[in-house]
C-alpha cells in the first residue's frame, strides 16, 4: 500500500524582522534610508575588526581604519564607539575564560520557525571546564537618539529583535534564557541601553 507523507517546512524569519514601533521625524530625517544603511554597515565592518581592546591598542586600531576604505563619518562614528568610557567593557576581555562573537550569522529552529541573522557582537563568559557561565549580547544601532525618551523608545522598538537574540544565544551555547543578558549600543552617542528581559 503506498501512503501518502506530508512534509511541513518551517516558516523563515530573519531575526531583525522583529523591529517595529514610532521612530521620531529627527531621526527620519537625518539621513536618507540609503545613506543610513550604508553608515550603519560601514560602522558594523569597523567595529567588527575588535576582538578585545585595551587602552593601550587604540592607536594602533587608529591607525588599521585609517587604511580602510570606510567614509569619515563611519571612522568617526566608530571611533566615538571605542573611546567612550560607557562602553569600555564591550571591549575589554572580561577576566577568566570567555570567547568573542563578531559578525556571526546563525541559522536555528525556534518554534516552529527557522530564524537566521546576524549577531553583531555576543561576549561568551565561560567556567574553567569550558561550559558556558553567561553571555551578553551587544547590537550596535546607528539609531540618532540623545534624549533619554528617544533612548526608551528605542530600546521598546529593538526589545522584540534582542529577546529573539537572547533565545537563540541561549539555545546555541546551552544557557538558561535568564543568563543571557542583551543591550544595545547606540554608536552615534557611544552610550548604550539595556534590553529587559
Amino acid at each position: 500500500a503506498l501512503r501518502q507523507v506530508r512534509v511541513t517546512r518551517p516558516v523563515a524569519r530573519r531575526a531583525s524582522g522583529e523591529k517595529g514601533g514610532v521612530v521620531p521625524a529627527a531621526q527620519v530625517f537625518a539621513l536618507s534610508g540609503a545613506a543610513a544603511a550604508e553608515l550603519g554597515t560601514a560602522v558594523h565592518a569597523l567595529l567588527a575588526q575588535i576582538e578585545w581592546l585595551a587602552p593601550g591598542d587604540l592607536a594602533a586600531v587608529r591607525a588599521a581604519w585609517t587604511q580602510a576604505a570606510a567614509s569619515d563619518a563611519a571612522l568617526s562614528e566608530a571611533w566615538r564607539c571605542v573611546q567612550a568610557p560607557a562602553l569600555a567593557d564591550v571591549w575589554a576581555r572580561p577576566a577568566g575564560a570567555a570567547e568573542v562573537w563578531r559578525e556571526r550569522a546563525f541559522e536555528v529552529l525556534l518554534d516552529g520557525a527557522w530564524i537566521t541573522g546576524v549577531f553583531d557582537r555576543v561576549v561568551v563568559r565561560r567556567e574553567a571546564s569550558g561550559a558556558a557561565r553567561e553571555a551578553v549580547v551587544f547590537d550596535f544601532k546607528t539609531d540618532r537618539v540623545s534624549e533619554a525618551a528617544e533612548v526608551a523608545r528605542a530600546v521598546e522598538r529593538h526589545t522584540p529583535q534582542l529577546a529573539l537574540y537572547r533565545r537563540v544565544v541561549a539555545v546555541l551555547t546551552g544557557l538558561a534564557p535568564a543568563a543571557v543578558r542583551a543591550e544595545l549600543v547606540f554608536s552615534a552617542t557611544g552610550t548604550r541601553a539595556a534590553v529587559p528581559h
